[in-house]
């Protein structure tokens, strides 16, 4: 289906041609002009057709809107990324998601940081800002997002905890 997409119209889908001056596109448009707070406005879904008779959905992207469109926010956007467990019958569930400014949640969807980690974090390396290796400075954490803790790094040591 191609065309100009617009709110309205009859298609969900419009794939855009590219030209010299713009970047071929696709488009899931929801054609819902009344849209709602937390409103699905598209997906993109992975499965596979395991027997005769059924079809599963393994793996989806979902976009969805955080605020009404017309409220001055513009339907701020949101993206989540879903996996299943893989039994059967099971629908996928969000695992990570991109809030409208940026913020990463994985295992959270309403992060309110940066980087919001509901879990254990494991990591293979450490670089700060200044590319050095070697930690130095505060970790500040907070253990069950409740109790603030600091760990004080001196030259990739810890030397002090609060």
């Amino acid at each position: 289906i191609t065309g100009n997409p617009s709110f309205g119209g009859d298609a969900d889908l419009f794939i855009t041609g590219a030209n010299s001056n713009t970047a071929a596109c696709i488009i899931l448009m929801n054609p819902d002009t009344s849209g709602s707070t937390n409103q699905e406005t598209g997906r993109i879904e992975f499965g596979i057709k395991d027997d005769a008779s059924s079809g599963y959905v393994s793996t989806r992207i979902l976009s969805r809107i955080t605020s009404t469109p017309g409220s001055g926010a513009a339907g701020r956007g949101q993206l989540e990324f879903q996996t299943s467990s893989g039994t059967t019958g099971a629908s996928p569930n969000t695992k990570m998601t991109i809030d409208y400014r940026g913020y990463v949640g994985i295992n959270d969807t309403t992060p309110a940081e940066r980087l919001q980690v509901n879990g254990n974090i494991r990591a293979s390396g450490y670089k700060s800002s200044d590319g050095s290796t070697g930690l130095t400075g505060t970790f500040s954490f907070r253990d069950n997002f409740s109790n603030l803790r600091n760990i004080v790094f001196k030259n990739g040591l810890a030397v002090s905890t609060t």
